[in-house]
């Protein structure tokens, strides 16, 4: 270990005997190193972790702010099934990346009467966009906490918005607070964050839109899965006792150990990284992929959570056995709320799964949640207002594209195996371009059984996975040809071809307004401002459309005859920034959207297989006749 540190004379060594021996005063000291990002501070991480130490229990207590945490806590630790055990709390307040101050400051509400077993302790953190506040603060301190041997620790972390990474990963009991004057119930479901929580807190239970916010609750109830409600008014203490009992009874119950396994991550197999399919353990594969979600991507709109680890329970067998799948919003589930991605069908469930999801559930695979998207499949920018924004994991200024922006964006986290996902223009290859993912367009067989319509000539299904080797396994493809034996030419480099005629629009826009011409004249303020825009611009003359495509299909065959592959750009340019998005919702224009749609619908209106791919020189696509599909993988493969 290091020597003395800088500024006060100790060295880790000291800190670390003083700790396990229960010393305030060197707790206090680590803390203070982890507070700064003292090197120090990581050796003493490590020098517990190795130890396995932890609290018993530990109790995250989230929410917006101001919604009462910090006065709960309080009130929880001076119950009286908290006064007489060793408690500490940790306040996580992140700092201001444009002050440098700190953000909530609850300390102060911990001033009651001092006792030897409670421990309080705020933690200024300052913002860091490449590591969250959970991995830089609150993994470490645990350790600390639990080497110096409280039995329960309670974690004020952020609300939603504030840190990038929820405490869901680390936490056995994830308590949620929402207050009745702020529409919490119904922004949270909507997010998808609902489904991640133990226990749902209605604080301030005697304000008066409390009656409400029961209602709004009593709809989230199929999402909560029997999971508790409990109404508070922390400032008088009213109903803390009850929770607190409530609290007690997780921690000793049976089936505790379920809610810890879907908390903590699951140590990965040294034969395989960790988000990657474990065969041979479908329970560990669905807990880590659980444990891989943050709300904050927007990844999901509905998460089923407990009814995939009763799947992975069976152990179903197969050639996809451990293959964890999320389910684009747009095909249907049977039993699982499946929205479209509209307001209008918020609590639409279907009577039959899709054959797609289906058969891979059939050869194995074990489905985890529906998926976000832009409403109705009918557009590319990956912002829904119904449902929020899909945001690229790792870039979250930048949405993940659309419209199956939601299962790209799960592959990417890790949430996920494979991604479903729909494509009419480019709603797989787009997103995976914007993720760095895998994006594969299926050869277009007309009407999707079970698959919400946007323009059925044009409708595809795909899939999104991290690398090839899990896109040849969902394909069932045995044995990929020898690049070298296959003719393959580049798109403005090697051959020049005939540019998609404007027709196709008018084809793709008559086929969107009869799909949606229903409900656009009966109810047209359930859709989007987006959706009602475009079903609402002038459409043209069918019958010359069609009569056009058809004959650049004829000239567009002529200049790559011979070729088995060919490959192009997927989207000019990066991921749009949400601001972009945002804009063009807003100003009713198509900026981000043109610029996304210039190369991918070119394979919707030939009907070709086409696979999306990350490559040295940014994301590429290649697309072939139908049965090209071995051939589209080995030519990626060799290029990247």
């Amino acid at each position: 270990m290091s020597a003395a540190g800088p500024d006060d004379g100790e060295d880790a060594v000291a800190v670390v005997a003083g700790i396990a021996a229960g010393r305030r005063a060197a707790l206090a000291r680590g803390l203070s190193w982890l507070e700064r990002a003292d090197p120090r501070a990581a050796e003493l991480a490590r020098a517990f972790a190795a130890t396995g130490a932890r609290p018993g229990h530990v109790i995250g207590v989230t929410g917006a702010p101001g919604a009462g945490k910090s006065t709960l806590i309080a009130r929880l630790v001076d119950s009286p099934a908290y006064r007489d055990r060793s408690v500490a709390v940790l306040l996580l307040d992140p700092v201001s990346p444009i002050s440098g101050g700190a953000l909530l400051a609850d300390r102060v509400r911990f001033g009651g009467t001092p006792r030897e077993t409670l421990f309080v302790r705020s933690i200024p953190a300052p913002y860091d966009a490449e590591r969250s506040l959970v991995q830089r603060v609150l993994v470490p301190a645990l350790a600390l906490l639990g080497a110096a041997g409280f039995d329960v620790v309670l974690v004020e972390t952020v609300g939603a918005g504030q840190d990038p990474s929820p405490p869901v990963r680390v936490v056995d009991t994830l308590v949620l607070l929402v207050t009745p004057d702020a529409g919490d119930a119904t922004q949270l479901r909507k997010r998808g964050v609902l489904e991640l929580v133990d226990v749902l807190v209605l604080n301030r239970a005697d304000a008066p839109r409390t009656a409400a916010a029961r209602r709004d609750l009593a709809t989230s109830l199929p999402v909560l899965s029997g999971r508790p409600v409990v109404e508070t008014v922390a400032s008088t203490g009213g109903g803390v006792t009850d929770l607190a009992r409530l609290l007690v009874e997780l921690e000793g119950r049976p089936d505790a150990a379920r809610v810890h396994a879907r908390r903590r991550p699951a140590a990965p197999s040294p034969a395989r990284p960790a988000g990657v399919a474990a065969v041979d353990d479908p329970v560990a594969a669905v807990t880590a992929a659980l444990d891989a979600v943050d709300p904050e991507v927007g990844a999901f709109i509905t998460l089923c959570a407990d009814d995939a680890l009763r799947a992975a329970r069976q152990h179903p067998g197969g050639r996809l056995a451990g293959v964890v799948l999320a389910v684009k919003d747009l095909v249907d589930v049977a039993g699982v709320r499946t929205t479209y991605g509209s307001a209008r069908y918020a609590d639409h469930v279907p009577g039959a799964t899709a054959p797609v999801v289906a058969e891979l559930c059939r050869s194995g695979a074990v489905m985890i949640g529906k998926t976000n998207l832009n409403e109705f499949a009918y557009g590319v920018t990956g912002l829904n207002p119904h449902f929020g924004p899909v945001l690229v994991p790792h870039d979250r200024a930048r949405t993940a594209g659309g419209s199956s922006g939601g299962s790209a964006a799960a592959v990417a986290m890790g949430a996920c195996d494979v991604g479903i996902g729909t494509d009419t223009s480019g709603s797989v290859r787009i997103p995976a371009a914007c993720c760095g993912v895998w994006g594969f367009k299926c050869a277009s067989s007309g009407r999707l059984a079970g698959v919400h319509p946007l323009a059925p000539t044009y409708d595809s299904l795909g899939y999104l996975t991290r690398g090839p080797e899990m896109l040849q396994r969902v394909l069932d493809i045995a044995e990929l040809p020898d690049p070298a034996t296959l003719r393959v030419a580049t798109v403005g480099v090697d051959i020049e071809v005939p540019a998609l005629p404007g027709e196709h629009w008018t084809i793709f826009r008559e086929e969107a307004w009869r799909v949606h011409e229903a409900q656009l004249r009966s109810d047209p303020e359930s859709l989007g401002a987006d959706v009602r825009r475009k079903l609402a611009a002038p459409r043209g003359d069918l019958a010359a459309a069609v009569e056009a495509e058809t004959r650049w299909r004829q000239r567009y065959a002529a200049a790559v005859a011979g070729l088995d592959v060919v490959v192009s750009p997927v989207m000019d340019g990066a991921a749009p920034l949400l601001t972009a998005a945002q804009s063009d919702y807003d100003n009713g224009e198509l900026l981000v959207s043109d610029r996304l749609l210039r190369h991918t619908p070119v394979a919707n209106a030939l009907g070709w297989p086409a696979l999306a791919f990350p490559s040295p020189t940014g994301p590429l696509q290649v697309m072939g006749r139908p049965g090209s599909e071995p051939a589209l993988i080995a030519v990626a493969m060799a290029t990247t």
